[in-house]
C-alpha cells in the first residue's frame, strides 16, 4: 500500500516537472508604450504537431481579461499573438499575467510577474525599466521531489525488495555466491 502511494506521488511530481504536450507557450515578452499608457505583451505559441491547429489563448491579470479564439498556428512553427492593456491613471508597481494556451481540453499555462519602478521616477527618465521574472520555484520543486522519490524508491522498484546486507542476501542465495557476490 505504501508503494502504491509512493508510486502515485512519484507520478504527480513528474507530471509537474514535464508535460508530455506538443505545443506550449515557448516566450512571453512585453513592451511598455513611454507615457505608461499601455503595456503590450506577446505571447509565442508553439505548435510541435504534424497538423495546423487552432487554439484558445488567454491572459487574464488584474487589468482585465482578453482570449483569443481559433488562434491559428501552423504544423510545426511558432506564432506571436499580441495582448494590449491599458494602464493609464493607475500607480502600479506590481503586474501579475497568467497567459494560457488551450487545445483539446489540455491546457498550458504560465505565470508572469512584472515589476515596475516607482511611477515618479519613470516620468522624470531616471528609473530603470521592468524587470521580467518567471516564477522557476515550482518546476524546481518538481524537479527535486522527482529526484529524491527516484533516488529513495528506484532500488526497491527494480528489486521489488531493498537488499540490506550479507544477512539478507543469505536468504536469497547459497553461502558460496553471498561470499562472491560481497567481494
Amino acid at each position: 500500500m505504501k508503494s502504491k502511494a509512493m508510486l502515485i506521488l512519484l507520478l504527480i511530481a513528474s507530471l509537474a516537472v514535464a508535460q508530455a504536450l506538443d505545443f506550449g507557450i515557448k516566450d512571453f515578452t512585453y513592451e511598455l508604450n513611454e507615457p505608461r499608457q499601455e503595456i503590450e505583451l506577446t505571447v509565442t505559441v508553439q505548435n510541435n504537431a504534424a497538423q495546423q491547429r487552432f487554439f484558445k489563448i488567454t491572459v487574464d491579470s488584474e487589468l482585465g481579461s482578453q482570449t483569443k479564439n481559433l488562434a491559428n498556428v501552423d504544423q510545426k512553427s511558432e506564432r506571436n499573438f499580441r495582448f494590449v492593456f491599458n494602464i493609464a491613471n493607475r500607480d502600479i508597481r506590481v503586474l501579475n499575467f497568467v497567459a494560457s494556451v488551450e487545445y483539446n481540453g489540455q491546457v498550458d499555462v504560465r505565470n508572469i510577474g512584472l515589476s515596475f519602478e516607482p511611477m515618479e521616477d519613470a516620468q522624470d527618465g531616471n528609473g530603470e525599466f521592468p524587470k521580467l521574472s518567471e516564477n522557476l520555484f515550482v518546476y524546481l520543486m518538481g524537479i527535486l521531489i522527482f529526484l529524491i522519490f527516484l533516488i529513495m524508491y528506484l532500488p526497491s522498484i527494480i528489486n521489488r525488495t531493498p537488499f540490506v546486507g550479507k544477512k539478507q542476501l543469505k536468504d536469497f542465495l547459497k553461502e558460496e555466491d553471498v561470499d562472491r557476490f560481497m567481494r
